[in-house]
């Protein structure tokens, strides 16, 4: 048998549900204190580790790749000439992704009759926040799976890799013009073969034309030519 706020109440067991709505009650013993019988208190409070977890762990996750934007597309002035940007410096196709993330987390979503904010909560830079005790239900509208910013971002799959869109879009684009480049790259390769290969032939034939010149002049001294007797010849005269 138990009392709640003067109200008697009994249990079949020691886990009592039906004292207090939504809670259940674990009693391992009867109440003490002086006098006997003295009533207990009891407080609840909600327990908000296991959400502020998840929701630094949503922060660092978004963190990281704040990081990555600032890694592939970054632009460092004291870099040379040429080098000062990430190779996604100006893109297009990273300017879109970049911006609707942004905007998906800068901004609301759904909350009964108006709209929340991750920054309402605290998501925000060296911001501290109260809100998953004096807000739960805002709290919960920002990451349920429905109508949180997690829904919203996973409603655009042309932002999502796994499900294709830009990004998958821009890399079958890029893997066609590094095919593309390639195959050039091979068939200058190619060209530089034949220019080496007939540079080789020419510079052999020069050799050859000089060697058959000095041949010819070299028999037309013995023999002699159309207007001049060889040295045999001269030699078979005298």
């Amino acid at each position: 048998m138990f009392t709640v706020d003067g109200t008697a109440g009994t249990s079949s067991s020691n886990s009592v549900t039906t004292a207090v709505q939504g809670l259940t009650l674990n009693l391992t013993a009867a109440a003490i204190g002086s006098p006997a019988g003295k009533t207990q208190t009891l407080t609840v409070a909600q327990n908000t580790l296991s959400a502020a977890s998840a929701i630094n762990n949503f922060v660092s996750l978004y963190n990281a790749l704040v990081t990555t934007y600032g890694q592939v597309a970054g632009f460092d002035s004291t870099q040379a000439a040429g080098s000062q940007g990430g190779a996604l410096l100006g893109d297009s196709t990273f300017n879109t992704i970049q911006n609707t993330r942004a905007g998906i987390v800068a901004g609301g979503v759904p909350n009964g009759n108006s709209t929340i904010s991750l920054g309402a909560i605290g998501i925000t830079l060296n911001a501290d926040s109260t809100t998953l005790t004096s807000n739960p239900s805002g709290v919960s509208a920002l990451f349920n799976s429905t109508t949180g910013c997690g829904r919203a971002a996973d409603d655009q799959p042309e932002l999502v890799p796994r499900h294709g869109g830009l990004i998958s879009n821009s890399q079958s684009a890029i893997n066609t013009d590094l095919t593309s480049i390639t195959d050039t790259a091979n068939c200058l390769d190619r060209t530089a073969q034949l220019t080496s290969q007939y540079q080789a032939q020419f510079i052999a034939l020069n050799t050859l034309m000089a060697t058959m010149n000095n041949n010819s002049q070299y028999l037309t001294q013995l023999f002699g030519g159309a207007n001049s007797a060889g040295a045999l010849a001269s030699a078979n005269n005298t």
